[in-house]
């Protein structure tokens, strides 16, 4: 019977013309059972650690599993998707509409006086083949060092490190956790914070881990595991730009795997600004007049108690209260019938605050308008309920927190 496979045609064939469009090399995917696929399950990049072997359909039902290849010259990936893995992915980038963005911030606390260590990111370790590359990241290594060590995590090996050609790149300072002063090696008997910033890996990324092995190992390089003290990494920044396809300011060419940018944007480099990730988000601004901008305002709410007021134009103003949440906030705005809705509102913070206001230096709110297009007059606040323990306040639209819209 068409679509079933085995002696008893009792399982699930694979969806393609051949097995999951896997038509030669560095095509397509993998046909696997549900229980197979379960062992390769992922969340954000990391295996989810669950199996799927007692129920009936385990090894009865067969699905794809689509896969990344590099296709060279230049350091990039071809990673495939839909059901069958016939399409393939466009590549993903911040919303240029949106501002406030940040890029995730990891720091590595390393109080180590002998040796080496290991890092693992998304399944990927930062030398390739622990037993021939180690010994990884040595206590000694400059920020340079550390910085091509990480890199080769997450480029794949294409060329010689450091691998700084887009969409992968890193910043790397180390400071000593004594003083704070900079720090000329990756570990101390003190310690040394080592912060990697992720300037192409976009949005909250998941944690790198220490993954070391036991004993000593000898190949290409040789080295022992770090002794003397301890390695910790945390999450300093979380990211919160986003990570959407086309950078929401293009359509995707999933055959081709491609982006066609709407009018007035172009391919971004992960930070505002024209690179190579072909993801439409770089925003070409005044230097293309064909192009419209959404607006963006702002605020800075200082208040530890009570509520206020806010409006646009002549809308009867709506009240929120000081702890409200940004999707309380978007509620509140999206009810006043000046502003076109729904989903004419997005809210989000310059930093960790997630609640509208904050007591003590509060982030900047940023309001962001996606469907009244144009040049749209300030919101209109009232502060008379607001309270705080010197003095509430709403400042608005500081110099470098807003985008004026253009329709």
């Amino acid at each position: 019977m068409d679509g079933y496979t085995g002696v008893d045609c009792a399982t699930f064939k694979c969806p393609g013309s051949t097995a999951c469009s896997a038509t030669g090399v560095g095509k397509g995917g993998a046909c696997y059972t549900m229980a197979e696929m379960a062992t390769v399950s992922e969340v954000n990049g990391d295996l989810l650690g669950v199996s799927y072997t007692t129920p009936w359909d385990a090894g009865k039902i067969k699905g794809c599993d689509c896969k990344m290849y590099h296709h060279g010259p230049f350091a990039v990936l071809t990673d495939f998707d839909g059901y069958d893995c016939s399409l393939i992915k466009c590549p993903t980038g911040d919303d240029p509409s949106t501002v406030g963005g940040l890029h995730e911030v990891q720091t590595i606390r390393c109080k180590a006086t002998a040796g080496a260590f290991l890092l693992t990111f998304r399944q990927v370790l930062t030398s390739t083949d622990q037993i021939t590359d180690w010994p990884g990241i040595s206590v000694g290594d400059s920020a340079a060092a550390v910085r091509t060590a990480v890199l080769t995590m997450l480029q794949q090996a294409t060329g010689s490190p450091p691998f700084a050609y887009a969409p992968n790149d890193v910043a790397v300072v180390m400071t000593k956790v004594s003083d704070g002063t900079e720090s000329s090696t990756a570990c101390s008997g003190t310690g040394v914070d080592i912060a990697v910033t992720f300037l192409t890996h976009l949005g909250d990324l998941p944690l790198m881990t220490v993954s070391n092995p036991s004993g000593t190992l000898s190949g290409s390089g040789s080295g022992t595991p770090y002794s003397g003290g301890t390695v910790v990494v945390t999450e300093t920044v979380p990211g919160t730009y986003e990570n959407a396809e086309c950078g929401n300011q293009g359509i995707c060419q999933r055959k081709k795997g491609t982006c066609a940018c709407l009018p007035g944007f172009d391919s971004g480099d992960g930070s505002g600004q024209s690179g190579l990730r072909g993801d439409c988000s770089f925003d070409l601004g005044n230097s293309d007049d064909s192009g419209f901008i959404k607006e963006v305002q702002s605020f800075v709410c200082t208040a530890n108690g009570g509520s206020f007021t806010v409006t646009l134009g002549a809308a009867t103003p709506v009240t929120v209260a000081w702890n409200a949440n940004f999707a309380t906030m978007v509620t509140a705005l999206e009810s006043l019938t000046t502003i076109i809705a729904p989903d004419g509102i997005s809210v989000m913070g310059s930093g960790s605050q997630t609640v509208v206001c904050g007591n003590a230096s509060p982030d900047t709110i940023y309001v962001h308008f996606l469907r009244n297009f144009g040049d749209v007059e300030a919101l209109t606040f009232g502060t008379t309920l607001l309270t705080h323990g010197s003095a509430a306040s709403i400042t608005q639209n500081a110099a470098g927190t807003t985008v004026q819209g253009r329709a």
